[in-house]
C-alpha cells in the first residue's frame, strides 16, 4: 500500500465519523455526505471493492486540504445558486 493514500473500510469510516461527531447521529446522513464527497472530490476520496466484498475507501493524503475544501465550497455555492 502506498503511503500517499489512507485505506479504510467504508463501515469503519462511517463508524469513526458517527462516533467522533456528536451532532451527527443518523447513519443515512453520513452515507449521503460520503457519497457527495465521492462525487465532488474524486481525486481526494474514492471507493473500491475488496476481494473480501468489503468496500474500501481511499483517501489521498497528498491532496491539499485547502483544495478539497475549495471544491466542496464551490459545489455548495453552485447548488445554492441553482435553487435561487
Amino acid at each position: 500500500m502506498s503511503t500517499k493514500r489512507k485505506v479504510i473500510t467504508k463501515e469503519e469510516l462511517l463508524h469513526k465519523i458517527i462516533v467522533s461527531q456528536m451532532y451527527i447521529t443518523n447513519r443515512r446522513e453520513v452515507e449521503e455526505l460520503l457519497s457527495l464527497m465521492l462525487q465532488l472530490v474524486p481525486d481526494w476520496i474514492s471507493e473500491t471493492k475488496a476481494a473480501s466484498v468489503d468496500i474500501l475507501v481511499r483517501i489521498n493524503k497528498m491532496s491539499a486540504a485547502e483544495t478539497v475544501l475549495a471544491k466542496l465550497e464551490e459545489a455548495t455555492s453552485q447548488d445554492i445558486s441553482a435553487v435561487n
